[in-house]
């Protein structure tokens, strides 16, 4: 019987640092079949859509290789997002689903990431939107990580004019199964010396590339700077900050690519590092 409710998508996924997928749409695929690619096979995947136990069953022989969990229901619903553990997640990524009208699938995808910013942390939230005039909104819940394929695709096309090899290298970049960018951290030994010295520990120690810097600074806070010409979907966040009384900051980013070798590292840097 508790298969058979599991298999339903009605048990509660008891795991940690899992990845959850909130919707469905064509990007969900390609990002499975990504994960094969890069090997990146070992971690399990909790999805969270209200589709049939059908629907799960072929998605699990289109990817028998995967760890693949299943939940079912509204990821509105905190009861639905707590069934997979998004507290204990490693990421949670929030799709534009593709059973809902594009016009109204921002304002599902804003409110399941409200709901779901109070469960984990929101340098772990990364939400895909289809217009890029809701971004404020998902930036006003703290939310840093946005995707917009037509805002990016624009961008790589107008590289690609002034380069015509532009696309072909960032096309290698993202889908090389071995070398790729990643952040880290920097040492702490190496607060307060130079980004010149912390290229050469990288590339001896480790073969890694420092390409530049990412600078995280703490800004506003956000409950204060909405104003009074709000939207419906502005005025459901600002109610939800007050009610739950969470003070929400601003986390500013700045990178700096290949700066001069003497500049100091501070604290609250990080490197960018082609691996």
């Amino acid at each position: 019987e508790d298969r058979l409710k599991g298999a339903k998508g009605l048990k509660t996924i008891r795991t940690h640092n899992h990845i959850v997928i909130c919707g469905w749409n064509n990007t969900a695929e390609f990002f499975l079949k990504a994960l094969l690619e890069k090997q990146v096979s070992e971690m399990d995947i909790c999805i969270v859509i209200n589709a049939t136990p059908d629907f799960f069953e072929r998605l699990e022989s289109r990817f028998p290789t995967l760890s693949l969990k299943f939940v079912r229901g509204d990821a509105i619903q905190e009861e639905t997002l707590k069934r997979a553990s998004v507290d204990t997640s490693a990421q949670v990524i929030i799709l534009a689903d593709e059973e809902l009208d594009p016009s109204v699938a921002d304002d599902h995808s804003i409110i399941v990431a409200n709901a779901v910013h109070y469960l984990t942390k929101n340098d772990k939230i990364t939400v895909q939107l289809v217009n890029p005039e809701n971004r404020s909104m998902l930036q006003r819940l703290g939310i840093r990580n946005i995707i917009i394929w037509d805002d990016i695709g624009g961008y790589i096309l107008a590289n690609s004019i002034a380069d015509n090899n532009y696309l072909a290298v960032f096309c290698q970049l993202v889908q090389d199964k071995q070398n790729h960018l990643q952040t880290q951290k920097i040492p702490s030994d190496f607060i307060g010396k130079s980004f010149g010295d912390l290229s050469d520990y990288y590339y001896r120690e480790c073969g890694y590339l420092l390409l530049g810097l990412l600078t995280k600074e703490p800004g506003l806070e956000l409950s204060s700077i909405f104003t009074e010409d709000i939207s419906g979907i502005d005025q459901f966040i600002q109610y939800a900050l007050t009610k739950s009384q969470k003070k929400i900051r601003e986390e500013k980013s700045n990178i700096r690519w290949k700066p001069e070798k003497d500049v100091q590292l501070q604290k609250n840097d990080y490197a960018i590092l082609m691996i």
